[in-house]
């Protein structure tokens, strides 16, 4: 019996590799539509047959169908296309990130740290304040520091508070925590009108328009527009999800006893170069880059930090026997999540290419269907279908699309435009419904002991629902502050 059902899920596989090169080989014979090209049919045939196998089979396998496919797309060659998967800034992130987070762990940074938030005495007992409490870190780091730092080191945290409690991979209360975590990064990633896609943003509404936003209104507003959100999804989470949290609350003595909490000199280094980590990346968006070593920060880039402390690192403990080796951390490496951001670099590129008509095909669609609707229904429509779109698309890259039709169609119609600037930030960086919509959604999808591509499927659903939700109560209030 058992070798028959290991038989059909093989030949299962094996469908749903033949569907998915089917999509990448012969999409590319359908009649182009509108705008888009014969190449722009060829992308999104090896763009689809991607997402497919993600789904179905694996990361690593199509990620390797994917990046090689992309080197025979236009003019772009294999050898070329492997260096921009990965040589990209994202899939580097990822890959030292990573690094960073294992050393955090393996040196019990990351135990200690768990075990200090849950022994706060306002979360004694209290499943859901634990959970608010890490979405609240991870916003604050998210929004003053760095997503990439916040998702990464709050993940790890997350992960020996799970050990110390006893979850499992495949229970649904770490599942939906993970997913909260890194849509707290998500959402709170533009609280600043200096940080992320905020500053494309506000630069939209002074190109087209001429405008300036007021700089603490805005902040004001996504502030609560992250408390909407993230409130929201822990109330769904809690109440309609009802995931077994009877782990935290049979073992609340032991889970939440600080007495024995004390920082070894290995930990304290480790914590010190953490530190460090948020300085190189916070300084430079507060000082000027002349100052020397600003500029050296500056220079270093988000994957250049990681590696700099790494570096410290391995100075600091140079002869020390409790020193954790190189190949100590690789372990802790995720290849789905690597293999993956180093499929998403081409992919951007070609949706990008102007040869495609990619980006046309949605301007014009946009602009057509836009065009002669009230201010109200202009905003909830505009956002719900960027919100789609930015499901398939670069975040930066769609917003590069949508600020000219927002802005310059919006002023046609008399819709206020400071209540389209605050709303486009988390609208246009929150996505979560496919593996491709962006880093936090990448993460969910490929982590698959924890999450699982149900789940991520699942929740994707369930964040774009908040979002809504965020829509409706945000036009009001925005409508009120503008």
């Amino acid at each position: 019996m058992t070798n028959v059902a290991a038989q059909k899920r093989q030949y299962s596989q094996y469908v749903h590799v033949i569907i998915m090169m089917a999509l990448i080989l012969f999409f590319k014979y359908v009649p182009p539509i509108g705008a888009l090209t014969p190449l722009g049919m060829q992308t999104l045939g090896i763009f689809a047959g991607v997402v497919y196998g993600w789904s179905t089979v694996g990361m690593i396998f199509p990620s390797m169908i994917g990046i090689l496919a992309f080197g025979f797309l236009g003019e772009n060659t294999v050898l070329a296309t492997l260096g921009a998967a990965f040589g990209d800034q994202l899939t580097l992130i990822v890959l030292f990130f990573f690094l960073v987070s294992t050393l955090v762990s393996e040196v019990g940074l990351s135990n200690y740290i768990a075990q200090w938030c849950v022994s706060r005495k306002f979360v004694v007992g209290k499943p859901w304040g634990i959970a608010v409490m890490f979405c609240i870190a991870s916003a604050i780091i998210a929004a003053t520091v760095n997503l990439y730092a916040a998702m990464f080191l709050m993940w790890s945290i997350f992960y020996s508070f799970c050990e110390q409690a006893g979850f499992k991979p495949g229970d649904k209360y770490p599942m939906l925590v993970l997913v909260a975590i890194l849509y707290s990064c998500a959402v709170a990633g533009g609280i600043f009108p200096y940080m992320g896609l905020a500053i494309m943003v506000v630069a939209q509404l002074q190109s087209f328009l001429g405008l300036e936003i007021n700089y603490f209104l805005y902040t004001v507003m996504q502030l609560i527009l992250v408390f909407v959100s993230i409130g929201a999804y822990i109330l769904i989470a809690k109440y309609i999800f009802r995931p077994d949290v009877s782990l935290i609350l049979h073992q609340k003595e032991t889970l939440n006893n600080d007495e024995e909490l004390k920082l070894t000199n290995h930990q304290k280094l480790v914590a010190g170069l953490i530190l460090l980590l948020i300085m190189m990346l916070f300084l430079p968006e507060l000082l000027p880059t002349s100052i020397a070593i600003i500029g050296f920060f500056k220079a270093l880039g988000i994957a250049g930090v990681a590696l700099m402390v790494l570096i410290l690192y391995y100075i600091f403990m140079l002869g020390h026997k409790d020193v954790v080796p190189i190949t100590k951390l690789a372990q802790g490496l995720s290849w789905d999540m690597i293999f993956m951001f180093a499929t998403i670099a081409p992919l951007s590129k070609a949706i990008n290419n102007p040869d495609a008509g990619i980006l046309a095909f949605v301007n014009e669609s946009m602009s057509s269907l836009l065009a002669g609707m009230s201010p109200f229904v202009f905003i909830v429509v505009l956002f719900f279908v960027s919100s789609c779109i930015t499901q398939f698309a670069n975040n930066a890259v769609v917003m590069s699309v949508i600020g000219p039709i927002m802005y310059t169609l919006g002023n046609a119609i008399q819709v206020n435009p400071y209540v389209l600037t605050v709303l486009a930030v988390p609208f246009l960086s929150v996505a979560f419904m496919t593996p491709a919509a962006s880093v936090p959604a990448a993460m969910a999808f490929s982590n698959k002991e924890w999450i699982g591509t149900k789940n991520a499927y699942k929740m994707g659903a369930v964040i774009f629902m908040v979002n809504m939700l965020m829509l409706v109560v945000g036009i009001p209030i925005a409508e009120l502050l503008f």
